[in-house]
């Protein structure tokens, strides 16, 4: 789940790697378990299937979170 801006963030499941469904919790089902997939199938949020089942390096969560926050000029950090 996120917080507010000047809020401290939740904690993150205390693991290295998370699923599509922790990431689905950490937004608080804000955010489409489809769109997850697709974020990941597109490299836009890097992943592994190591079978059936999507995994994320929780840093590259993060690091993916940190870059997709939007500057008031209503750019993201990668300027698109």
């Amino acid at each position: 789940m996120l917080s507010g801006p000047d809020e401290q963030p939740l904690p993150l499941p205390d693991k290295d790697w998370m699923t599509v469904e922790d990431i689905y919790d950490y937004f608080a089902g804000a955010i489409p378990l489809d769109t997850i997939r697709s974020w990941i199938r597109n490299g836009r949020l890097p992943g592994y299937q190591p079978g059936k089942v999507y995994i994320i390096w929780r840093d590259d969560f993060m690091r993916f979170v940190k870059n997709s926050r939007i500057k008031p000029d209503g750019t993201t950090k990668d300027g698109e």
